[in-house]
């Protein structure tokens, strides 16, 4: 192994060290998370590009929705934050944050994505807007009682 790339394999996590480039599996799951990445970018342009066409006012059952999910978020930040104070014990589940990620990478992907939320909440047209909050809504909770079910807490 050349100088290189003992330098590389410093930088790597060690749980990361036994990662193979040429395992299938790994592979497709690479191209999984392009596809979903790629998805959800278009679902935003798209939606942005429709904020003429929607943003009515949110309804007070629109509202109440998006602070329950609100709440549901915050909670799934905490937790993921005591993941972050705890990666002997715990792994971050969600694929674009990796398994061991810091805390800055943590609060930024959570306040973006809520922001991202309210904003699709309201660019969205007001029928589709309770599907939409209620599965996300759904989601979110199923998330927060996992991890509270293994042990986490609310850590900020």
């Amino acid at each position: 192994m050349n100088d290189r790339q003992n330098r590389i394999n410093d930088l790597v996590s060690p749980d990361m060290k036994d990662y193979r480039a040429d395992d299938p599996f790994n592979a497709m799951r690479g191209i999984l998370y392009a596809c979903l990445a790629g998805a959800v970018l278009y679902l935003m342009v798209a939606l942005l590009f429709s904020l003429t066409a929607f943003g009515a006012e949110l309804s007070k059952g629109d509202l109440q929705r998006e602070i329950a999910y609100s709440a549901l978020h915050v909670a799934d930040w905490g937790t993921t934050l005591d993941i972050v104070a705890h990666p002997d014990q715990y792994r971050e589940l969600n694929p674009i944050l990796g398994d061991h990620p810091t805390r800055g990478a943590v609060n930024t992907w959570m306040a973006s994505t809520l922001a991202a939320h309210w904003a699709i909440t309201y660019l969205m047209p007001e029928r589709y807007r309770p599907i939409w909050q209620y599965v996300t809504i759904g989601l979110e909770g199923t998330v927060v009682a996992h991890n509270l079910s293994i042990g986490l807490h609310v850590n900020f």
